[in-house]
């Protein structure tokens, strides 16, 4: 027997967005759902926030004063026409992600500290050449 893949709708997860009505109207304009973020979803799961069920992840901290925005569910030319929404509508955003199998598990604040990582490696080895 066939397994059947469940295909959920295209998700934004957004957090400290500067104009949440205009990400509003791209969502929207995409087809895609947006979960504006709060502070207390720092130490939930990806997945979990993405609608996924299971366990959530609690952890003291205060959440950072970044802004991040997280694509889940989103095809390779749903997240092409996403991006060039943004652009067009100067959404900025300090830092994005695509939801993946293996940062689902993470939290949001597991995940901005690996961007945060990641940055400061491009960085480095640009600061190089």
């Amino acid at each position: 027997m066939k397994a059947r893949v469940l295909r959920r709708a295209p998700s934004m997860l957004a957090y400290g967005c500067a104009d949440e009505e205009k990400l509003k109207q791209v969502c929207c304009a995409l087809g895609a759902e947006l979960r504006v973020l709060k502070p207390e979803d720092w130490a939930t799961r990806l997945g979990v926030l993405a609608g996924e069920v299971g366990p959530e992840t609690l952890m003291a901290g205060e959440a950072p004063k970044e802004s991040l925005l997280v694509f889940a569910y989103f095809s390779e030319a749903q997240l092409d026409k996403a991006l060039a929404a943004l652009r067009k509508e100067s959404l900025l955003f300090d830092y994005k992600a695509m939801l993946t199998p293996t940062n689902r598990a993470w939290t949001l604040y597991e995940l901005l500290e690996e961007l945060k990582r990641e940055r400061a490696q491009i960085d480095a080895q640009r600061s190089k050449s």
